[in-house]
């Protein structure tokens, strides 16, 4: 039996730089605590800082887009027959992969946006840092099996039932107060992602890297 949330912990005991990988879906599954809130509550369970995983949606729309553009340049004709397959979820990768071998071959060389957010961050704020990815997806404890570079998957569940255990509800705890006491920034880090973000959205995955395309949609 796993228990990702005790070794999450470890890497705290370790002295980590620990980073949650927050999905966008927070925003609906946490609709009880503010931004401003969540990143106080991540921070005082452990966590260094508190980042978006649609930053690396981010950076995967981007490099979508350029593969989009440059397979238009290069053959406008093949385009027309050229399937592209990207997503999101793990899980429907493997599933292509495994049962419908014969659309392999589509499967774009993308990284997920976690691993694409993973690695940022290990680029941005140094390679001893380590990365704790938190959503609803199931698949990604299996993402941060394979790839080093994610260290533990914790689900909202998991999440929601550490912060009642350590009674971090917004109504029991007050951001302004943990700020003043600990010169916190309660933020996420670097930056809020752009439309990214809207990746768990139907379409939103399209829509994200149409901001990429120069005015070819």
């Amino acid at each position: 039996v796993r228990d990702d949330l005790t070794k999450t912990k470890q890497l705290f005991n370790l002295g980590k730089k620990v980073f949650a990988s927050l999905a966008p879906s927070f925003a609906s599954e946490f609709s009880d605590y503010t931004t401003e809130e969540l990143c106080a509550a991540l921070k005082l369970l452990g966590f260094y800082a508190v980042s978006e995983t649609a930053i690396g949606a981010d950076i995967v729309s981007c490099e979508m887009a350029k593969q989009l553009e440059e397979a238009t340049t290069k053959n406008q004709d093949s385009l027309k027959s050229k399937l592209f397959l990207s997503s999101a979820c793990p899980a429907t990768v493997e599933y292509i992969r495994h049962q419908l071998p014969e659309f392999s071959e589509y499967i774009t060389d993308c990284a997920s946006p976690l691993l694409a957010h993973a690695r940022y961050i290990k680029e941005t704020f140094g390679k001893d840092c380590s990365v704790v990815f938190i959503g609803p997806c199931i698949a990604k404890k299996r993402e941060a099996d394979i790839f080093p570079e994610i260290d533990v998957s914790i689900s909202f569940t998991d999440l929601r039932n550490w912060l009642k255990e350590t009674d971090l509800l917004p109504k029991h705890f007050k951001v302004q107060n943990f700020l003043r006491e600990s010169k916190a920034e309660c933020s996420f880090v670097p930056n809020r992602a752009g439309k990214g973000a809207l990746y768990p959205v139907d379409g939103g995955m399209c829509s994200a890297i149409k901001k990429h395309l120069d005015g070819n949609e």
